[in-house]
């Protein structure tokens, strides 16, 4: 147990104990709950405090939405 605890891995039995990131640059979110998620979508909506590179990605995103939301809502009519 000793030579796994000082490997330097700070891994024991698949848990780990010690980490630190090393770069935020490239990072991506792998996870966010649900009223998170909501929130984003709300901003997207109706927050006007973006700069002008941020509404591009803005603009295209909350087309992205609305294309997901009428997909969905046409699937939902189909099963009718």
């Amino acid at each position: 147990m000793t030579e796994i605890l000082n490997n330097g891995n700070h891994i024991i039995n698949g848990c780990i104990f010690n980490s630190r990131l090393l770069s935020e640059e490239g990072a991506q979110i792998l996870h966010l709950s649900d009223p998170a998620i909501v929130s984003e979508i709300v901003n997207i909506f109706f927050s006007n405090e973006f700069t002008p590179k941020e509404k591009v990605i803005v603009e295209n995103t909350a087309t992205e939405i609305r294309e997901l939301i009428l997909s969905y809502k046409n699937t939902l009519a189909n099963l009718k």
